[in-house]
């Protein structure tokens, strides 16, 4: 049995809605696989916090050597601003990225087999129930094997899913 035949299973959409069940999931797969190519290319937080602290040094190193200079040679007071809110506006970026020591990065691809996941059953008349052994994570799972091939426990990412819609806080632990 096929992953998009399981995922219909899973999901026992009305009979004149199959059709279109099937589509959908088609759809949200390949969407999964795009995501994944946008998940690997953005950067851990802890990589760009790293990068702005070497700007944000860089920029101080420019200030402090620029009004080092001897008066024929000296930069104009406005550039010294400028190099400044720069130095500023790098420094408040800084304060707002937080990496907590150790901790791993979230899959946003298996997120959104989550989201996708509960979607489709609302959409075709099933609760999305959170128990480990329910159709939400049998579901989630399935979009994920169907996209890359891979199975996955996806009941964690379910329950802080269900946490982040009903405003309770995401637990820490991920892979």
């Amino acid at each position: 049995m096929s992953v998009i035949d399981r995922a219909l299973a899973e999901i026992t959409p009305a009979g004149e809605r199959k059709s279109d069940c099937e589509q959908e999931i088609k759809r949200l797969i390949l969407t999964l696989r795009l995501a994944e190519g946008v998940d690997r290319a953005s950067k851990p937080p802890g990589v760009t916090r790293t990068a702005l602290c070497r700007l944000e040094k860089a920029l101080q190193a420019v200030k402090v050597a620029a009004e080092e200079l001897p008066f024929p040679y000296g930069f104009d007071p406005k550039f010294l601003d400028r190099v400044e809110r720069e130095r500023q506006a790098v420094k408040n970026m800084l304060g707002r990225i937080v990496v907590a020591p150790g901790s791993p990065r979230r899959s946003y691809t298996k997120h959104h087999a989550v989201k996708f996941a509960r979607e489709l059953l609302a959409e075709y008349g099933q609760a999305p129930t959170l128990y480990e052994s329910g159709p939400w994570p049998k579901l989630a799972a399935l979009l994920y094997k169907g996209a890359f091939g891979v199975s996955a426990d996806m009941f964690e990412y379910c329950r802080d899913y269900h946490n982040e819609l009903t405003g309770r806080p995401r637990r820490k632990s991920h892979r």
